[in-house]
């Protein structure tokens, strides 16, 4: 089996950061992308969303949007493509398809917590945190161990401006993994805004720890934006 970079990999670059949050952000120069034919060679080398993630991760946004339709077509619940192909939407500024899709996608499987997640946290970036708080808490109902969507619900009932939900979930995101960078930061960052400033450092310390990606902005440790993955 052909090896895969995924957008959770290493980054190749050896920066030691996952590749989503390191070059797959930096299109690369078409001079340096190969040329990849629409089925790889060795005919059954790899998956149609393997070849999907080919092409995204050098940066041909076009067929790895083709390859990831063609994957939903066989199977409309497949949560990489439809995560994949999301995010392609959102690269290339159509967030409002991507969240119809996965309203779509929601309605025709309402039991898999996971599209729920996925549709909840594009609109937690979309800035729609009434929907995205109804969606998540939706996932929970049929899952309440995601911690990825306990942490997008935190940050949904921060722009709702209900500071001690968004406390509690958090908190909780962080009772399911206490090595969750992201729900760290966001903690530190709303503990910061009601000026409980020790612990809210503590936590911004531990997020920087715990991922490099947290970089603090002196001299109050914070003033980063609120994270999701």
């Amino acid at each position: 089996m052909a090896q895969v970079l995924g957008r959770n990999s290493p980054c190749p670059c050896g920066s030691g950061r996952k590749y989503k949050l390191c070059c797959l952000a930096q299109p690369a120069p078409a001079a340096a992308l190969p040329r990849l034919p629409s089925s790889p060679p060795g005919a059954g080398d790899l998956s149609e969303y393997e070849t999907a993630q080919r092409y995204e991760a050098f940066g041909m946004l076009r067929e790895a949007e083709r390859a990831c339709r063609k994957v939903l077509r066989e199977d409309v619940g497949h949560r990489g493509a439809l995560r994949s192909l999301t995010g392609i939407m959102r690269r290339t500024g159509r967030t409002a398809e991507a969240v119809r899709l996965l309203e779509r996608v929601a309605r025709a499987n309402p039991q898999d917590p996971s599209v729920l997640s996925e549709l909840g946290a594009v609109q937690v970036a979309s800035k729609h945190p009434a929907a995205a708080a109804a969606v998540l808490r939706r996932a929970l109902a049929l899952d309440p161990t995601l911690v990825l969507v306990h942490n997008n619900l935190g940050i949904a009932l921060k722009d709702l401006g209900c500071p001690d939900e968004a406390e509690a979930a958090f908190r909780k995101a962080l009772r399911l993994d206490p090595g969750y960078a992201p729900a760290h930061h966001n903690l530190g960052e709303l503990l910061q805004h009601r000026g409980q400033l020790s612990e809210a450092r503590r936590c911004l310390e531990t997020a920087l720890q715990l991922s490099p990606q947290f970089t603090p902005s002196p001299p109050s440790l914070g003033n980063g934006p609120a994270r999701t993955v």
